[in-house]
């Protein structure tokens, strides 16, 4: 692997957008009014996250990469089920 990739990668792999994704996670059964089941959660994130990483390959701004898309999609669905837990239900 060539020097400038290699520190590049690894420059590139402490800016991760998860955090962001979790949140939204949380934030989701609040916005939608009620619990939401695990597998809600994990297809809002592959879709989220598949736009984000879609355009960032359509806007050659930062790298289009498959494990984004998993690692954040997993953090909305543990965000969405952790929502569930932290809200309060009438």
């Amino acid at each position: 692997m060539n020097k400038k990739v290699l520190v590049f990668y690894r420059l590139r792999t402490g800016g991760s957008k998860s955090p962001g994704i979790i949140t939204a996670g949380i934030l989701l059964p609040g916005v939608t009014g009620r619990k939401l089941k695990w597998w809600m959660g994990l297809l809002v994130g592959i879709t989220v996250s598949s736009a984000i990483e879609i355009s960032q390959l359509w806007l050659c701004r930062g790298l289009f990469e498959f494990d984004d898309i998993i690692h954040n999609s997993l953090g909305c669905m543990l965000g969405c089920l952790l929502g569930n837990k932290l809200l309060i239900w009438k």
